[in-house]
């Protein structure tokens, strides 16, 4: 069976990207469309989608978002988002491949001028293989270009085993413990090797991540994920109050959505994500994105 989806409008009640735009990867998706904003490249989060009994032995699913968001008046604003996410099961294997792009546009206090305020793209590759009812172990392969985050190339490599706590057709929690590699390719107006900021910065990463969703009724579902990232070796990273600091690095991602359908094939979405970074490379390193979608879904 092949599913469409064409977001009508995602319209961002806030994106509110309080310090470091585009900071602490996971693979945590921004939920997207039916789950709020795009955001798929990252250190890791990007959960299995269940033992095989809860779905066809062979399925595939396409799903495409489109969003915008216009704000005028004392503040002016356009934010565009947009992709795709093709999901793939044959028997036991599942491959999943998705790519993703935000970009936003704000006039500044004082100014007149427009500038832009976030662009990112992002691409994720994710095979995996279900070993039992309960055991899955995947490998995952993401890259990230955030122009806020001086990354002109953020590469996460995240092999893991996956266990499935609750397997009910309307409730699900499952979680993930791995690995994370992650390689950094920065622009060069960020390197300043003096504050130990380099072109290039690889990480080696323990990764924990966890996911619960429950479809409340025929009507109402929620969905939320969390992910815990914690780096081994010490790294410099600049302080809330600009200075220079070493550190052991840990990551911390947080993403939930509530969706309510209000018609057969329309759906409306208010998705929050958070997340922290304890050693950023931008002062600050808390990141919230908070929005509101309209979904209509073609079968």
């Amino acid at each position: 069976m092949i599913q469409q989806k064409m977001c009508a409008a995602a319209l961002a009640t806030s994106v509110a990207l309080l310090g470091q735009t585009g900071q602490a990867q996971s693979l945590i998706e921004d939920k997207k469309a039916t789950s709020g904003s795009t955001d798929v490249a990252a250190e890791g989060f990007q959960r299995g989608e269940g033992p095989a009994e809860l779905a066809p032995a062979n399925e595939t699913s396409i799903s495409l978002m489109a969003g915008f968001a216009l704000t005028s008046g004392n503040t002016e604003n356009i934010n565009l988002t947009g992709g795709g996410d093709v999901k793939l099961r044959r028997d036991m294997d599942k491959f999943r491949a998705a790519l993703f792009a935000n970009y936003a546009r704000g006039i500044p206090a004082g100014s007149t001028e427009s500038v832009p305020t976030a662009e990112n793209f992002q691409g994720l590759l994710r095979y995996g293989r279900l070993l039992t009812e309960q055991f899955e172990i995947f490998v995952q392969v993401s890259g990230r270009r955030d122009y806020f985050q001086n990354l002109d190339l953020r590469l996460n490599v995240d092999p893991g085993l996956g266990y499935y706590f609750i397997n009910q057709e309307k409730q699900h929690l499952n979680f993930e413990l791995g690995y994370d590699l992650q390689y950094d390719m920065r622009e060069q107006g960020a390197v300043d090797p003096a504050a130990g900021v380099y072109a290039t910065d690889t990480r080696h990463q323990l990764r924990a991540a966890g996911h619960y969703d429950n479809s409340m009724s025929e009507n109402i579902s929620i969905e939320t994920d969390l992910e815990y990232l914690q780096g081994f070796e010490d790294v410099s990273y600049i302080a809330g109050d600009g200075t220079n600091a070493t550190g052991l690095p840990f990551r911390i991602n947080w993403a939930t959505v509530l969706s309510a359908r209000i018609a057969s094939k329309f759906q409306m979405a208010a998705g929050f994500t958070l997340r922290y970074d304890h050693t950023p490379v931008v002062p600050k390193n808390l990141d919230t994105i908070t929005s509101l979608s309209l979904v209509y879904t073609l079968q």
